[in-house]
């Protein structure tokens, strides 16, 4: 039989690569201008895969937030209407702590997943499974 410690040191050993990083989660600054009525999100498309989320989802949820239409275009979305950069910051701070970072271990290694039609984020660092609002 093994010791608590055999099983906590195996255990340690074959924990995933990527969970065993103590780094926060690093997202690039929001580069954003404004031209004529509308505001440019130059780096959108980094933001999102920094995020490990869909450019669609969080441009739907920056939209919501910000009570304005969006759409994307390669690699940057644009915003109708005149936002500071604070402004977006203070939007994306938000949708990182509702839909990224699992609320049990501080961790943003989470990912989208349906459970009977209701959508959760589910950490895989700790294995916690939230429920998110649908956008």
């Amino acid at each position: 039989m093994d010791t608590y410690q055999d099983m906590l040191d195996r255990f340690y050993e074959e924990k995933p690569e990527e969970t065993k990083k103590e780094e926060r989660l690093e997202i690039p600054k929001p580069q954003t201008h404004i031209q004529g009525g509308e505001t440019i999100i130059k780096n959108f498309k980094r933001i999102s895969e920094a995020l490990r989320r869909d450019p669609k989802h969080l441009l739907k949820y920056l939209s919501k937030e910000l009570a304005t239409a969006g759409n994307l275009q390669r690699s940057q979305a644009t915003l109708k209407g005149r936002f500071r950069n604070y402004q977006v910051k203070e939007k994306l701070e938000r949708y990182i702590k509702e839909y990224v970072t699992c609320q049990e271990c501080g961790k943003a290694d989470t990912k989208f997943m349906k459970v009977r039609g209701i959508q959760h984020k589910r950490c895989e660092a700790c294995g916690a499974r939230t429920s998110v609002k649908e956008l």
